[in-house]
């Protein structure tokens, strides 16, 4: 992300990053429109959930759990009518798990309209970046067990949600 927000320095736009409760978590990009942006509270650290402040990009995203675009005076607060917000949902690898989405957003008359097509290709890029990682927590998962095949050891291994995702041999013995 910090690096898709360096690129957008030199436009008019702002590459900002929200978790799945519509927490503000980064922004990147012009510095300029990223301090007119912060006069509207539209900064790390604000909610800009649909229940929190009506109509908005990052918000009717989270809201439908596709990617949106909200222009102008489609924005429920009048001050927010300056600005133009494309923003696309990061779902989870194998799953409709929403985990955050990004966003860009720029002065209205300045709107670009490739806006949508890059929030979804960025967003596109972060969920690729997840799937391979977990592709690597598997393979290293799958070595784990097959190293300690032999071992007299019951093995579990388990998820952060505590979901069982694999048993060895000793661990399947042992609760038969």
């Amino acid at each position: 992300l910090e690096e898709f927000g360096a690129r957008l320095a030199s436009s008019h736009h702002v590459l900002t990053y929200f978790d799945a409760a519509g927490w503000m978590l980064s922004v990147g990009g012009n510095p300029r429109t990223a301090d007119k942006v912060a006069e509207i509270n539209f900064c790390p650290g604000a909610n800009w959930r649909e229940e929190s402040v009506g109509t908005n990009g990052p918000g009717t995203a989270l809201a439908e759990k596709r990617p949106v675009e909200v222009f102008a005076s489609e924005h429920f607060v009048e001050a927010w009518q300056y600005w133009s917000c494309s923003a696309a949902p990061i779902l989870a690898p194998g799953s409709n798990e929403l985990l955050g989405l990004v966003d860009l957003t720029g002065p209205w008359e300045a709107h670009d309209v490739q806006a949508l097509v890059a929030a979804r290709a960025i967003a596109h890029a972060v969920e690729e970046r997840l799937r391979s990682v977990q592709i690597v927590r598997e393979q290293i998962l799958e070595y784990a067990f097959r190293m300690a095949a032999d071992a007299g050891d019951g093995l579990f291994a388990v998820d952060q949600r505590g979901r069982v995702l694999a048993v060895n041999d000793a661990a399947r013995r042992r609760l038969a």
